[in-house]
């Protein structure tokens, strides 16, 4: 149902936020006021088409897009005179909180899932979620600015902006997508954590090996013998603890990785409390104590 309420949300935007930023940009030239209504458009179409064929890069599409709407409904209730300004601004940050809720990111994530698979995706870090909505309007200038500037004849700037936009938007969004790429995966063989922020690659936790999976403590720490993936989010977190630990490849920013021995591993779906559940219905030793 959330799905549904977070699709209707989003796909009724423009009735509202069309109306507002149609007034906002009344007094521009016809040419940069169209290929603004193309850009806005395009990025409603983009994120509507993600909505409706969840994929892991679906809700990278939605966490460019999505942003979007309410800083347009702020800057169209500043630079507008339409009446339907507050009520555009009302709509665009439900849709855009609707649209990058959990049921939302967990759709997409488990899209992928293969077989007996059940994916889940991982919390956001709090230290990323600057890094993040940088990302986003570095995105949205880089793709924007150098087509609107041409539009409006500025024949130097325009496709220097193109030039340089397109580089930045590029890795821009592919930063992005290094979050959607964060996810555990329940397995017949076990639990697989996959974080592309922390781990050069997947590793499985063997079911015939595993101690117990719980919630975990905030307070629980990265030790000699702990992989904390967490990274700052400590609420609502797990710990799965093993007797045969194994070695596991951490990054160690660029391209460099080093090995770790660890039995415990520590994670933060978006709903502890559905991993949970999940895990002790595909039989792993759940613990209600960290």
């Amino acid at each position: 149902m959330s799905l549904w309420i977070a699709r209707l949300l989003w796909i009724t935007l423009p009735v509202t936020l069309g109306a507002a930023v149609a007034d906002a940009v009344d007094g521009w030239s016809s040419a940069p006021k169209l290929t603004f209504a193309v850009l806005l458009y395009a990025a409603w179409t983009g994120a509507t088409i993600a909505l409706l064929v969840t994929r892991p890069m679906s809700f990278t599409m939605l966490r460019l897009a999505a942003p979007l709407a309410p800083a347009i409904a702020i800057w169209a209730l500043i630079e507008g005179s339409s009446g339907w300004r507050g009520v555009a601004l009302v709509h665009a940050i439900a849709a855009a909180v609707a649209v990058l809720r959990e049921p939302v990111a967990s759709a997409c994530s488990a899209s992928a899932a293969y077989g007996d698979e059940q994916r889940f995706a991982l919390r956001v870090p709090p230290a990323f979620l600057l890094v993040l909505a940088l990302s986003v309007a570095a995105c949205a200038f880089g793709v924007a600015t150098g087509p609107v500037l041409l539009a409006d004849r500025h024949w130097v700037l325009g496709p220097v902006a193109i030039a340089l936009g397109g580089p930045i938007a590029f890795a821009a969004a592919r930063s992005v997508h290094t979050l959607a790429r964060r996810f555990i995966v329940l397995v017949p063989a076990g639990l697989v954590v996959s974080d592309s922020l922390m781990l050069s690659d997947p590793v499985l936790l063997p079911r015939d090996n595993m101690i117990a999976i719980g919630l975990a403590e905030p307070t629980m720490r990265g030790g000699d013998d702990v992989v904390d993936t967490r990274l700052g989010a400590v609420i609502g977190g797990c710990f799965v603890q093993m007797d045969d630990g194994g070695q596991l490849s951490l990054r160690r920013g660029g391209r460099r990785t080093t090995l770790k021995d660890a039995n415990t591993v520590l994670f933060t779906p978006l709903r502890a409390a559905v991993v949970l559940k999940a895990a002790g219905a595909h039989r792993l030793p759940v613990s209600r104590a960290s």
